[in-house]
């Protein structure tokens, strides 16, 4: 496998461009921190990694789009997988697009969100960074960075998921007018109505938790 540049890094990992068999891909790397535990970074790093991979794999048998997962390589930590052709959706939104073009995007990001909080998913670092634009004109996203990922049937979980897309996008595109609205309009179309209502209802009450911890500083 060639390794080539490096496309991205965040304190956990990086993420090289590499060719795969001949396959356009992508090498994300989790390193080692030094401020842990040998050994349970060690732990850490693998399980994350597996962690990660599986719930990429799960995604995909269910027909939720991320990149296609080509090898896992516990020992190093490190996944192999598709590199997708496209841009970030936050790239694309910082172009100033038509309010209309903005919410149609938007309103896509909340139905895939919506897909995997109905198959009790949860990303756990929502923003327009980790989300792909392969199609303007269809609107077709891929989900990515599932490092933060975890499964769990809590109204909770899904509710505090969407309080952090909200906030994100709210804070990287501030020119959109209202955009929490067009997301959850999204959302509902995807997920299991019952579910549905019971994370809006929680929505609720995490924004009135925000709101305060804001005021108190």
């Amino acid at each position: 496998m060639e390794v080539g540049e490096l496309i991205a890094q965040c304190a956990e990992s990086k993420v090289h461009a590499c060719n795969f068999y001949g396959y356009a891909a992508v090498v994300k790397h989790r390193f080692p921190k030094e401020y842990r535990h040998t050994e349970l970074d060690v732990k850490l790093r693998e399980q994350r990694t597996v962690r990660e991979a599986r719930a990429m794999v799960k995604c995909r048998k269910l027909g939720i789009p991320t990149p296609t997962v080509y090898h896992v390589n516990k020992s190093t930590c490190c996944i192999t997988m598709e590199r997708i052709d496209g841009i970030s959706v936050h790239d694309f939104l910082q172009h100033t697009p038509s309010e209309a073009a903005a919410n149609r995007l938007l309103s896509a990001f909340g139905e895939l969100v919506g897909r995997l909080h109905d198959h009790d998913i949860i990303h756990g670092d929502l923003t327009t960074s980790n989300v792909l634009l392969k199609d303007v004109d269809s609107a077709a996203l891929v989900l990515i960075d599932f490092g933060l990922v975890r499964e769990s049937t809590s109204a909770e979980e899904r509710a505090v998921d969407l309080y952090v897309l909200e906030r994100a996008v709210g804070s990287a595109h501030p020119r959109l007018v209202h955009p929490e609205q067009a997301l959850l309009a999204g959302y509902m179309k995807a997920i299991d109505a019952i579910k549905g209502k019971l994370t809006m209802d929680r929505l609720h009450a995490v924004r009135q938790r925000g709101r305060k911890r804001s005021m108190i500083g």
